[in-house]
């Protein structure tokens, strides 16, 4: 199911573009296309169209190294970059 899951991720059309839709949409035979090149674990590095653009970054924030391993394994879950994903939360927190 990874395959199918991350090429939703990528392909889709629409933030909101339901899953079964887009299963009908792209078809069986261009599904199982992608499956027979797809190396597993690549979705983790696949971008989200819909997803914030990724931030560039000219500094460095001193954190632990146990929390910066949290951020970077939540960054990953949700498809962003450490940076990003801090960006995010601060601007949410200050806003």
């Amino acid at each position: 199911m990874e395959p199918i899951f991350a090429m939703y991720k990528t392909q889709r059309i629409k933030n909101n573009e339901a899953f079964g839709d887009f299963c009908h949409r792209i078809t069986n035979p261009v599904i199982e296309e992608f499956m027979a090149t797809y190396e597993s674990g690549s979705f983790a590095t696949m971008r989200d169209p819909f997803g914030p653009e990724l931030v560039t970054t000219d500094a460095t924030v001193g954190i632990s190294s146990e929390l910066l391993a949290t951020v970077q394994a939540e960054a990953t879950a949700r498809g962003y970059d450490e940076a990003t994903l801090i960006d995010l939360i601060l601007r949410e927190a200050l806003e």
